[in-house]
């Protein structure tokens, strides 16, 4: 059962507990119509960075912009109905590129429209 599941009806919970990391204000810039949120394991793998990285200009809003890009450009929301897809993504580190498979769960989980959460997958 993935992150995004366990939560299923209570996202808003989830954010609250810290289990998911609310991206949604950070989205809707970027163009998304929904709120999005990371599992907290997801958000340390792709977006976190240590402080070594944000001295070498590796910054988290730009990671964090890199992977919503690829979730517009890569996941097709078109009929609003519930999915899941897996999303390869690399990620710039002080020692090389790790890459890291996210899988993006849309849902309706609180009655409140759709929304996505990103998770590691098995998460």
């Amino acid at each position: 059962m993935s992150a995004a599941e366990d939560y299923r009806a209570t996202r808003g919970q989830a954010i609250a507990d810290g289990a998911l990391v609310d991206v949604s204000a950070d989205a809707r810039r970027a163009g998304f119509a929904c709120p999005v949120a990371f599992s907290r394991a997801a958000h340390a793998a792709v977006v976190d960075a240590t402080p070594q990285e944000w001295a070498a200009g590796l910054w988290p809003c730009a990671r964090l912009a890199h992977v919503l890009g690829l979730v517009r450009e890569q996941v097709r929301f078109g009929d609003r109905r519930a999915f899941t897809r897996l999303l390869w993504v690399a990620v710039d580190r002080l020692d090389g590129v790790s890459l890291h498979m996210l899988e993006v769960v849309a849902a309706d989980t609180d009655g409140l429209g759709p929304a996505l959460t990103l998770c590691l997958p098995l998460e």
